[in-house]
C-alpha cells in the first residue's frame, strides 16, 4: 500500500456572482481573453489552455456561489455531497492569478502559489435552486411582493461550486 501524502491546504476565497447566459468564467490570462472554450457534449465544465467555463444550472438573476480553494497537492478530501461533478482538467495560469467573472463585468482576482499548470477539480451543490426560483415566482402575482422578495434571497448562493486546484507537476 502507498504511503498516504499530506498535501496542505493554501487558500480559498467565496463569492457570489451573476451567471452571464448560464457561464461563470474562470480565466487565467491578464487581462481576460476572449476565447470560449467548446460546450461540454457531457458534463457541466469546459476547459481549454487558460480558461474553464462552469455551465450553471441556475437562473441568471439569482447569483451563484464560486469557491475556489489552492492545494500543495492533490487534495484529499472527497466532496461526497456534490450533486454534480467532480469534473476534473488542466488550467495553465502563465501568471499564477486567476479571475472568476460574472455577468455584471466584476472580475474577481484569486492568487495561487507561482504560476504553471493546475490541475481543476470541479464539483456542484444546490442544484434545485432554479427550480425553487421558478416554483416562488410561479406562486407570486406580483415580484415586489414580501413573500416572492423573502424566497428570492434565500435562493442566492444556493447553487454553488467549488474549484480546486493543485499544481500538475
Amino acid at each position: 500500500m502507498p504511503a498516504q501524502q499530506n498535501f496542505h491546504f493554501h487558500a480559498s476565497w467565496d463569492w457570489l456572482v451573476s451567471p452571464w447566459y448560464g457561464t461563470i468564467t474562470v480565466d487565467a490570462q491578464e487581462p481576460p481573453s476572449d476565447s470560449i472554450p467548446a460546450t461540454p457534449l457531457h458534463g457541466f465544465v469546459a476547459c481549454q489552455g487558460s480558461k474553464l467555463v462552469i455551465f450553471t444550472r441556475g437562473e441568471d438573476n439569482l447569483r451563484i456561489r464560486v469557491r475556489v480553494e489552492s492545494w500543495s497537492g492533490e487534495p484529499v478530501i472527497a466532496d461526497d455531497h456534490a450533486e454534480i461533478g467532480p469534473e476534473t482538467c488542466e488550467l495553465t495560469t502563465p501568471s499564477g492569478v486567476i479571475t472568476v467573472s460574472d455577468g455584471e463585468a466584476s472580475v474577481n482576482r484569486f492568487e495561487l502559489p507561482a504560476p504553471g499548470t493546475y490541475h481543476v477539480r470541479v464539483t456542484g451543490h444546490g442544484m434545485d435552486a432554479a427550480e425553487l426560483y421558478r416554483a416562488a415566482e410561479s406562486g407570486s402575482t406580483d415580484f415586489e411582493d414580501a413573500q416572492f422578495q423573502a424566497d428570492w434571497a434565500l435562493l442566492q448562493g444556493r447553487e454553488t461550486y467549488i474549484v480546486r486546484l493543485w499544481p500538475a507537476t
